[in-house]
């Protein structure tokens, strides 16, 4: 009997067609948002529905702080 979490489950390669991202967009955007699949099928990781909403994600985080001189006395 297959379980429901594999049939509602979507992979990496289903995520990129819906979004239009790229692969490798995808898999950082799940990693920083710290999604973890529900179910593997195989070598594949199935992901929750709810993954679809990281296409909205912004795509950067903002500029990094610039690093302080130290202080010479």
């Amino acid at each position: 009997m297959v379980s429901l979490a594999i049939m509602q489950g979507l992979t990496i390669r289903e995520i990129v067609e819906k979004t239009g991202l790229k692969y490798s967009t995808v898999r950082m955007r799940l990693f920083r948002a710290g999604i973890d699949p529900i179910a593997y099928c195989g070598p594949v990781g199935l992901y929750p529905e709810g993954a679809l909403d990281i296409a909205a994600a912004p795509r950067r985080r903002g500029p990094r702080p610039r690093k302080s001189a130290p202080d010479r006395a």
